[in-house]
C-alpha cells in the first residue's frame, strides 16, 4: 500500500492539522464498506445561468438544478402570481378607493408586502441544507488521481474524516484559519534559532554584570532595568522569528492549495464545464455537490442501508439527505429544514398579516364600490377577497402549529413519525436558539436574514443525537 504523506503539528490549545498530498487507496477501505460496493458519483453538467445561478443538468433522471433546488416551475409561478397580483391590485385599485387612510394602509401593507414575499424566495435559495447520499463514505474518493486531496482539519484522525471534520472543497484562502501553520522542519530551525538568540542574550547579560560588578555594587537598580531590558528584547526576537517563519510556511501553504484550484479550473474549461465523473477528488466533499444526488436504484440502495447523520433522513423527493426535517412544501417545491425553517415561520407570519390588512382594505374598497355608480371594479376585489380568506385561514394554521414547533424543537415530520416530543427539547428560549440563530441578535429574528451563513452543515448539527430506534 503507498504511504499517505503528511505534516502535523500537535500543540496544547489547537487541533490537529492533517494535510493529505496523495489520495487513500483501496487497502484503506473499511471491511463494512466493502460488504456494500460504493456505486460511484452522480454525473451532471453545470452551465452558467442568469444573475448569480449556475445551472446543473443530470441526464440520467432529467432533471435541472438551480443550485440545490430542483427546477420545478408551475406552483412557485402560481404563487408568486398571486401574491404580486394582490399588491398590484391594491395598490391601483384599493388605495385609490382610501382617499382619506391612503398613507396609513400604504405604510401598513407594503413592508408587510415585502417581508412576505422575500421570506418566500429565501425558503427555495437557501433550502432546508443537504448532505450527498454518499455522507457516510466521502472519504473513501476516488484514488486514481495523482492530484493532492483537500485540506482536513479534525480533532483526531478517525476513520471517517468527512464526518468528523469541516471539508470545504472551496474556501477563502486569505481566511485565518487560526492554527500555526508550521511544518517539522521549519518548527526545528525556529527551535535552533531560538536557542542561538538565548547564547547571544546569555552572554550580554554575563558582560553587562561584569561591567556594572567592577564600578562597584551601588548599581544593583540599573543592572535590574538593564535584565528587564534584555529579557524584552529576546522575547521580542523569539517574537518575531516565529511571526516570520509563520507567515513563511503559510504563504507556502496557500500557494499549494492555489496549484490544486488552478488544476481543477483548467480541466473544468477544457471540459466546457462537463464534469468528468471521476474527477471528483474535489467536488466530492462540497457538502451540496450534484454528485450527491441520487440518479440510480444502487444509489438509492446504498443510501437507504447506510447511516444517516444525526437528525437527518434521506428524502425520495429531494434525493439527498435533508438535516432537521420538517415537511415538504409544496408551494415552493421545496424541503423545509433546518436552514429555511426561520423563513418559512416567518413567510407564513408576515402572510397572514399582509392578507388580514389586505382582507380589511378590499372589503371597505368593495362597500364603496358597490355604492358608487359604475361596478367595473368590484369583481375583481371580489375575487381577492374570497383567496384572501382562504389563504389568510391556511397562514393561521401553520403559524400556530410551526410556532408551537419551535418552542418546543420539534417538527412535523418527527410528530409524524413518532419521535419523543421531548428529545430535543432544552427550554424555549434554547429551542428558538436552534431555529432562529444565537440571543445575542435577538432583534434579527423577526427578519428574513439567514442565521447560519459562514457555517458548515456539520457544525449545524454537531449538537444533535440521533432518532435512536425509534424511527426506521
Amino acid at each position: 500500500m503507498r504511504k499517505t504523506r503528511k505534516y502535523f503539528l500537535k500543540h496544547s490549545n489547537h487541533p490537529q492539522l492533517i494535510i493529505f498530498l496523495h489520495p487513500m487507496n483501496e487497502e484503506d477501505i473499511s471491511v463494512n464498506d466493502q460488504e456494500m460496493p460504493f456505486p460511484g458519483y452522480t454525473e451532471y453538467e453545470k452551465t452558467p445561468c442568469c444573475f448569480f445561478f449556475t445551472k446543473t443538468k443530470i441526464p440520467s433522471i432529467n432533471a435541472t438544478f438551480f443550485g440545490h433546488w430542483e427546477v420545478s416551475l408551475s406552483i412557485p409561478c402560481i404563487t408568486l402570481f398571486l401574491m404580486v397580483s394582490s399588491y398590484i391590485v391594491f395598490f391601483t385599485i384599493i388605495l385609490h378607493h382610501l382617499e382619506n387612510y391612503k398613507s396609513l394602509a400604504f405604510l401598513l401593507v407594503t413592508p408587510l408586502f415585502l417581508l412576505f414575499i422575500i421570506s418566500y424566495i429565501r425558503i427555495i435559495v437557501d433550502g432546508p441544507g443537504y448532505f450527498p447520499f454518499y455522507w457516510s463514505n466521502s472519504d473513501f474518493q476516488s484514488h486514481h488521481h495523482s492530484i493532492s486531496s483537500p485540506i482536513v482539519i479534525n480533532e483526531s484522525f478517525s476513520s471517517n474524516p468527512y464526518k468528523n471534520s469541516e471539508i470545504r472543497p472551496t474556501f477563502d484562502l486569505d481566511q485565518n484559519i487560526g492554527l500555526d501553520l508550521t511544518f517539522n522542519q521549519e518548527f526545528n530551525e525556529n527551535q535552533n534559532i531560538s536557542k542561538e538568540i538565548n547564547k547571544d542574550t546569555n552572554k550580554n547579560r554575563h558582560t553587562e554584570r561584569n561591567k556594572e560588578f567592577d564600578h562597584g555594587g551601588s548599581e544593583n537598580e540599573n543592572n535590574q532595568n538593564l535584565n528587564n531590558e534584555l529579557n524584552k528584547n529576546h522575547n521580542r526576537n523569539c517574537y518575531e522569528n516565529h511571526k516570520m517563519n509563520k507567515n513563511s510556511n503559510l504563504q507556502k501553504f496557500k500557494k499549494e492549495i492555489k496549484k490544486d484550484i488552478k488544476c481543477t479550473k483548467n480541466y473544468s474549461k477544457s471540459k466546457k464545464n462537463n464534469m468528468d465523473p471521476d474527477f471528483n477528488h474535489l467536488l466530492i466533499h462540497d457538502e451540496e455537490s450534484p454528485a450527491g444526488i441520487v440518479s440510480n436504484k444502487e444509489q438509492l440502495h446504498y443510501v437507504k442501508k447506510r447511516p444517516k447523520p444525526n437528525r437527518c433522513i434521506y428524502s425520495s423527493t429531494a434525493r439527498r439527505i435533508v438535516i432537521r426535517p420538517d415537511h415538504f412544501c409544496d408551494y415552493t417545491q421545496s424541503w423545509i429544514g433546518k436552514k429555511n425553517f426561520k423563513f418559512f415561520v416567518l413567510f407564513n407570519t408576515y402572510g397572514f398579516l399582509y392578507i388580514f390588512f389586505f382582507c380589511i382594505f378590499d372589503f371597505v374598497s368593495m362597500m364603496i364600490e358597490i355604492t358608487s355608480e359604475k361596478h367595473r371594479m368590484l369583481a375583481i376585489l371580489f375575487i381577492y377577497f374570497c383567496l384572501s380568506l382562504m389563504f389568510m385561514m391556511m397562514t393561521s394554521l401553520f403559524v400556530c402549529s410551526h410556532c408551537n414547533n419551535a418552542c418546543t424543537n420539534t417538527t412535523s415530520w418527527e410528530n409524524w413519525n413518532g419521535v419523543n416530543p421531548s428529545r430535543y427539547d432544552q427550554g424555549c428560549i434554547e429551542n428558538l436558539e436552534d431555529v432562529c440563530g444565537t440571543r445575542k441578535k435577538f432583534f434579527l429574528w423577526l427578519f428574513p436574514i439567514s442565521p447560519w451563513k459562514g457555517k458548515t452543515n456539520f457544525e449545524l448539527i454537531e449538537n444533535y443525537i440521533d432518532y435512536g430506534e425509534q424511527v426506521a
